[in-house]
């Protein structure tokens, strides 16, 4: 990746020569070990994400953009915002946004979709005295292809049926986007031909190459932070399908068998739990059954609920 060069203002840039932290011939401040440190513990505290040393000049790069915007003059500056109150408040989610990793798409490990609607939704309507209509959560939603997919994949499937799905994630900035449901020409064409006529709205200025998903199929869709190394979930209620894809590599392994006890305490019996392709159970865990490529089925005799 290469490293976005930072012009640092008259107000501030004496401030780092003094610091003796600017790389005057790579003409970006340098991270120490130090500091890098300090940033990653602030990301296992309140993420539980671990942060090896590998990962500082990434993080490093990420973070150019927000000395600038700040006009902080190195990252020693940007460690001690991040320490106050104020600071945190306003500068955490943009910290969050950078060093975390979006990658998602549309209709992503396409077999899962296919387990969804072939399996997970007959079983789901089949149930007697449901309370409410059938109901699917993504856990780590990032900018919302993973729920918009899901949504798709289910009207195409039955036409009928009025599903509550929700998505949450770590990044306001993110959860924004997918409350937009606003994506490039680019990023949709990962959706089936035949539901991108069906279900994307083009721009209006054909110039924008821009899409919207539908406003009946955005009305399925909530979402809501949620970061997953809280102690309690309140307010999630049960769900008939959990996707929790390509977020527990991040996590330790105490700390990735704490989140799928805590999903399959949201899970309803006999409900289904998606995993990323590259993500497999904690041995430990007993009340879930292996189904499919990394797809798992709660043990419809384990009670699970939520507490």
């Amino acid at each position: 990746m290469n490293a976005t060069r930072v012009e640092p203002t008259n107000s501030f840039r004496s401030a780092q020569r003094a610091s003796g932290d600017y790389c005057s011939d790579a003409g970006i401040p340098c991270m120490s070990e130090q500091e890098f440190a300090q940033l990653a513990s602030l990301v296992r505290v309140h993420l539980g994400i671990e942060m090896p040393p590998s990962k500082k000049t990434m993080v490093a790069s990420r973070l150019l953009k927000r000395l600038h915007k700040r006009e902080l003059a190195t990252f020693s500056d940007y460690c001690a915002l991040l320490r106050t109150v104020e600071g945190f408040q306003s500068e955490f989610s943009h910290f969050v946004e950078l060093i975390t990793t979006h990658k998602t798409a549309f209709f992503r490990e396409q077999d899962h979709f296919e387990v969804l609607t072939s399996d997970v939704l007959p079983w789901a309507l089949s149930l007697d005295h449901r309370e409410r209509p059938p109901s699917f959560w993504s856990a780590a939603a990032s900018t919302g292809e993973e729920v918009y997919s899901m949504a798709m994949a289910l009207a195409s499937a039955n036409s009928t049926v009025t599903p509550f799905l929700l998505g949450t994630d770590i990044s306001d900035i993110s959860l924004e986007k997918a409350a937009r449901a606003t994506y490039t020409e680019e990023a949709v064409q990962g959706i089936p031909l035949d539901q991108r006529r069906r279900f994307l709205l083009q721009s209006k200025d054909s110039s924008h190459g821009l899409v919207r998903i539908r406003p009946e199929l955005r009305a399925w869709c909530t979402f809501r932070r949620l970061n997953l190394m809280e102690e309690s979930w309140p307010g999630l209620g049960t769900f008939d399908a959990i996707f929790c894809r390509n977020v527990l590599i991040y996590f330790s392994p105490k700390d990735q068998e704490t989140i799928v006890r805590h999903l399959h305490r949201h899970l309803r019996p006999g409900g289904f739990l998606f995993l990323g392709h590259a993500e497999t159970m904690p041995i430990s865990l007993t009340q879930f059954q292996f189904y499919g490529r990394a797809t798992y089925r709660s043990d419809p005799n384990t009670r699970g609920g939520a507490r």
